[in-house]
């Protein structure tokens, strides 16, 4: 087992302690997204300090990727470290990315390797994930996040579990599914000595059951035309999601939110003054600026008006049935955002695509190109349909996640800046 080394983690609650700090808040006159930034911080700072005592008090801590379904640890109070998030955000709260690059290097792993997984792994390597016994993996979506869990569990000398995943959605799929998580919840008993509370897994699916019906009333409310959400916003609710999935906080937190988004549609507030462009947003964009280029953009009149891995569902919603928690969390893989337009035939995410660009109204589309991601291809029919279907132009910006020597956020503007050239011109001759 790996001694842990607290330092970065110690180092990334005082950076979100500190009062106005830059990688939350930002500067803005709107109060009402000032409070909700607060609230982003606090429920943050909540987690960490969570996993941190729980890790000093030697209890068993469950580490794991996207899409694993964080619901199965909340019923058997087993706390659980989001890897992806958690590694790149006490990565940039701690200005340590640079280093968790080389540190990757010198273990070989190659830069053609996403950068955030270079960082997973660099700090597996130096210990500084707290507490964590276990890995568990999802067999689906990002080729590197499936494979990441590997070489993590290797450097702790801890044991891992992937979740394998049909590629076909239908009853046979959720059975499957269903089963796979079952054999998850014998492994947690057998190696934490904790029982699953089934009367509490009933109560988290209700509660994700609430949380799904919030962002659907989110994503619906944000196709009003000014759009009232700021552009930062999307993911913050996306990575929450991840940690409070399944919790009361979860839901006062989406609540919050669709509160102020009613209000402001109520009264026909915008999030900019003068709203010019209307985008999509097909990808994730640089982690490494994300704040400072959300802002610009509605700094230039442009608001991101759908991010399609975060508001966009598959091919059906299905209602979350406590009596069936298994299955319902089968469900909300093949149904929610993310998986529900990234697994499985291609065609889906690409009918979903193309009607949330009408249904949002877009002007443009952005896609963060990360040459490192295999879900590349996935994009480039995205992209296509787009052009063909409903004549939308996408903007290509090649970067990097967490590197920004890739594409500074000075050469990223430039390149946006280029296209709403051509979004100005294509209005003109309308």
């Amino acid at each position: 087992m790996k001694n842990y080394d607290m330092t970065i983690w110690d180092g990334a609650i005082e950076a979100l302690e500190k009062p106005g700090d830059g990688w939350i808040n930002v500067a803005m006159e709107d109060s009402s997204a000032l409070v909700l930034d607060k609230k982003v911080k606090d429920l943050y700072l909540d987690y960490l300090k969570g996993i941190r005592e729980a890790a000093l008090r030697g209890e068993y801590v469950v580490g794991f990727f996207t899409s694993v379904p964080y619901e199965i640890f909340r019923a058997m109070d087993i706390p659980a470290v989001q890897i992806i998030n958690i590694c790149a955000l006490t990565s940039l709260a701690t200005g340590i990315v640079e280093e968790c690059q080389n540190i990757a290097s010198d273990l070989g792993i190659m830069f053609e390797t996403c950068s955030v997984h270079r960082v997973i792994a660099s700090h597996f390597h130096k210990g500084w994930v707290p507490g964590v016994k276990l890995i568990v993996r999802m067999f689906a979506g990002c080729d590197t996040a499936s494979s990441s869990g590997g070489p993590s569990s290797d450097y702790y000398g801890i044991p891992e579990f992937g979740i394998d995943v049909p590629y076909e959605y239908n009853e046979r799929a959720v059975k499957y599914y269903a089963a796979e998580l079952l054999d998850l919840i014998h492994l947690l008993e057998e190696q934490s000595g904790k029982k699953m509370d089934w009367d509490k897994l009933k109560e988290v699916v209700r509660l994700t059951g609430e949380t799904r019906r919030l962002t659907q009333e989110i994503a619906d409310l944000r196709k009003t035309v000014p759009s009232p959400m700021e552009n930062r916003r999307a993911w913050q609710l996306n990575w929450l999601n991840w940690i409070y999935a399944g919790t009361q906080e979860g839901i006062n937190w989406l609540t919050t939110v669709r509160d102020d988004l009613k209000q402001r549609v109520k009264k026909k507030e915008g999030v900019v003054k003068e709203e010019k462009f209307r985008l999509m947003d097909l990808w994730m964009s640089p982690l490494h600026c994300n704040l400072k280029l959300m802002g610009w953009l509605e700094e230039m009149g442009v608001v991101v008006a759908n991010e399609c891995l975060v508001f966009t569902w598959g091919k059906e919603i299905v209602e979350m049935d406590p009596s069936k928690p298994l299955e319902s969390l089968a469900h909300k893989f093949f149904n929610g955002p993310l998986m529900g337009i990234l697994h499985g035939p291609i065609e889906i995410g690409v009918d979903c695509i193309v009607k949330a660009a009408k249904d949002y109204q877009v002007d443009g589309a952005i896609w963060w190109q990360n040459n490192c991601c295999r879900n590349t291809g996935v994009i480039h029919t995205w992209k296509d349909a787009l052009k063909n279907q409903v004549g939308i132009p996408t903007a290509e910006i090649e970067n990097d996640l967490m590197d920004p020597s890739i594409a500074s956020f000075d050469q990223i503007k430039e390149k946006l800046e280029e296209f709403f050239e051509l979004l100005e011109s294509r209005k003109k001759e309308e």
